[in-house]
């Protein structure tokens, strides 16, 4: 039993103390389950911290996302905009749903651009994915808005969480935002997601479709787990730590920035590597590491031994296996292991994807402005 609650201590170190002591004592006294009160408090903060009316907690950002588009409504055979520039269990959501998708290139600033293929396409929804970090020019949704003014707008804020453009959160300028919290994300509850929203309608769709025993839930009064869709709650001890991650999230935006802006500045000195055109005011949430392009010498950068660099990792989705779900989807596990292998391992040559790396954010976390500096000054050297 000593040795039990040791490594409980142990594993609470890792937290900040005031959170790990309270779900040290919940766990004590079996008082964690209970549902939906630390749930609540959680939404209520997250709410009020991005100047949104409505938050709901989800058990993973997929959840969160698959959630939102149910709760718009949409046709079968809607069209919808996605960017290139997104998790795949978005486009598998998108595609379970039935809806045409029409994919998006996208410039060396990240920014969505639409083929001239489609441009003749009224589009009913576009979900935009702010990526690592760094916001999307809001232009882009706008210009869109003004051919179809019913398009609904989702956005991926799980890159980028606590970002403002223009003194206003990402978050207002979407139909609906959602995040994911997993375990590498800027708020984190080890696994988790949520969306925020103004529509109050929007909101309760979401509550009736995946939140059994809610009080608010006009489907479920008094039947435990009746749902006409799933159960998608967001566990209490995750909403506990996420809540506590909230509470660092300025500070530690701040800090990353500082890193990046530093980083970038040495890049941008050397004709091999091109970044992004960003304000540095403007970044933050953060995930997977800091983004750049390589021009040339890639292999002799790639495996360099001053910095962890990183490739990117989402598959190309201009492939037919994600304009269709029968394509894609196989109760065969081993060939659908290949054809995602395939679908990897091709690459087209006029895709930014295939220059773009990374440099490890949690080596970026970890190491100090001085010993990054010193790092990427002697990769500079070294691929003279």
């Amino acid at each position: 039993m000593l040795n039990k609650i040791y490594k409980i201590f142990n594993r609470l170190l890792s937290l900040k103390i005031k959170t790990g002591i309270k779900i040290f004592f919940l766990i004590i006294f079996n008082n964690y389950s209970k549902y939906p009160k630390y749930v609540l408090n959680f939404e209520s903060s997250i709410a009020k911290k991005f100047n949104s009316k409505f938050s709901l907690t989800f058990s993973s950002g997929t959840a969160a996302f698959y959630s939102s588009i149910l709760s718009l409504g949409l046709k079968q055979k809607s069209t919808v905009f996605i960017s290139k520039l997104t998790f795949p269990s978005t486009v598998i959501s998108l595609l379970n749903s039935n809806y045409q998708i029409k994919y998006l290139d996208y410039d060396l600033n990240f920014n969505p651009i639409i083929p001239d293929k489609y441009e003749e396409i009224i589009p009913d929804l576009v979900i935009v994915t702010h990526p690592f970090g760094i916001p999307i020019t809001k232009n882009f949704t706008q210009k869109l808005k003004e051919k179809n003014k019913n398009l609904k707008i989702i956005f991926d804020c799980s890159h980028t969480q606590g970002v403002k453009i223009e003194d206003k959160y990402l978050n207002e300028y979407a139909d609906i935002t959602f995040f994911s919290i997993q375990g590498t994300k800027a708020i984190s509850g080890g696994e988790g997601g949520l969306i925020l929203t103004n529509n109050e309608k929007y909101y309760n769709r979401m509550i009736d479709l995946s939140h059994p025993g809610r009080p608010n839930n006009n489907l479920i009064n008094s039947f435990a787990g009746l749902s006409i869709s799933t159960k998608f709650r967001m566990h209490p001890l995750a909403a506990i730590i996420a809540h506590s991650s909230l509470n660092n999230l300025e500070n530690n935006n701040l800090n990353i920035a500082k890193k990046f802006k530093n980083i970038y500045s040495l890049l941008n000195s050397n004709d091999l590597f091109e970044i992004p055109k960003i304000n540095y005011s403007e970044l933050g949430g953060f995930h997977h590491g800091l983004p750049f392009f390589i021009i040339k010498k890639t292999e002799e950068i790639k495996n360099n031994k001053y910095l962890p660099i990183l490739s990117y990792n989402w598959p190309d989705y201009q492939k037919n296996e994600f304009y269709n779900l029968e394509n894609f989807n196989s109760r065969d596990i081993e060939t659908l292991q290949k054809k995602y292998l395939e679908i990897n391992e091709t690459t087209n040559e006029n895709d930014l994807s295939s220059n773009l790396f990374f440099i490890d954010l949690n080596w970026i976390k970890s190491n100090s402005n001085s010993y990054i500096i010193k790092n990427i000054k002697n990769l500079l050297n070294s691929i003279k």
